[in-house]
Parts: structure tokens; sequence; C-alpha cells
């Protein structure tokens, strides 16, 4: 088993709730620091997010699904319970994944996030949570102003710039 793994989970799942480092670290291999409703959270446009939706905002309060506040969709998640009642730190401790939970992802607009998770499954095996964690946090952000950007967005909110979001990942993954 890869070290930092090793080393998450031997915190516990209550630790690693509280780490900071790992709040946007998740257990399906997406980050959660890319998501719309983190962003939206950082950025103090949550209830704007909220009235788009048409829910309300306490459905989406997150600080990602390894932290103490989370949207409805991470409370439901079945990946996220499944990793929590084995006690893993992420799914690749367990030798089923990529299990039936991920079977969501594999269709429609969902798609490329699975693509993703596979792929960031392979890089944290070989580099480690912390250094994946650090290249996610890169990833995330407009390369020309460094705003941070969610998975789905075009264009970088600040400069306009068109972003290599996640289905310009998938589709350039899916080519390889």
């Amino acid at each position: 088993m890869d070290e930092s793994v090793e080393g998450e989970k031997d915190k516990g799942i209550k630790g690693q709730m509280e780490s900071m480092e790992y709040r946007y670290g998740s257990y399906c291999g997406i980050y959660c620091g890319a998501c719309e409703i983190v962003i939206a959270r950082k950025n103090g446009q949550l209830e704007d997010l909220a009235r788009r939706a048409e829910k309300p905002v306490e459905q989406l309060d997150c600080d990602g699904c390894k932290s103490e506040k989370l949207a409805r969709c991470c409370t439901e998640c079945k990946i996220r319970a499944c990793a929590m009642e084995k006690g893993y730190a992420n799914c690749l401790e367990c030798d089923e994944c990529p299990c039936e939970h991920f079977d969501q992802f594999k269709k429609g607009d969902f798609y490329p996030l699975y693509v993703l998770m596979i792929n960031n499954f392979k890089t944290i095996k070989k580099a480690g949570q912390d250094a994946w964690l650090k290249q996610q946090e890169k990833r995330w952000e407009c390369t020309t102003c460094g705003t941070p950007f969610w998975w789905y967005q075009k264009n970088c909110e600040s400069c306009g710039k068109e972003i290599f979001n996640c289905e310009a990942e998938a589709a350039k993954l899916d080519d390889s």
C-alpha cells in the first residue's frame, strides 16, 4: 500500500475529516476543491448557486466530502458511505475498486468525472495523496490568472480564458 494512503488511514476517519490538508481529497478520487458548490461557498456565491439550482442553501453548503460540512449529494453518496463503513481513507484501499457504486458516473453528464476518478487513482497510487492534492490544486486554477474553476466550467470567471475542464480532459484521456 502507498505510504501516503497508509499514513492517511492511520489518522482514522475522524482525523481525516478534521485535517485541512485532506478535506479536498475524496474517497472516490475526484478533487472536491474543483466542485462548483465548494468554489461558490469559498467565493461567497453559495446563495446565487442555490437560487440557480433551485435548492435550499443548506442542501449545498459543503467543505468537501471528508469535512464535517457536507452538501446533500455528499451525505447521500454511496461511495463515501461505503469507504467510511469499511474505514478506508479512499477507495484505492478496496480490492473491489471501482465497484458498482461508481456505475452512476459511467454514463451521461457524469462520465467525464468517472474518467478523471480512474486516472486520479493511478496518480495517487504512483505519487501519493499529498502530491496528488498539490497537483490538483494547480490543475483546477486558470493558467492565466490563477482563479480556481469547477469541473465543468467553460471559461474563467476572472479573465475569460477558455478552461481545460473535465470534459476536455476526459476526451483527451479517452483518446490516449
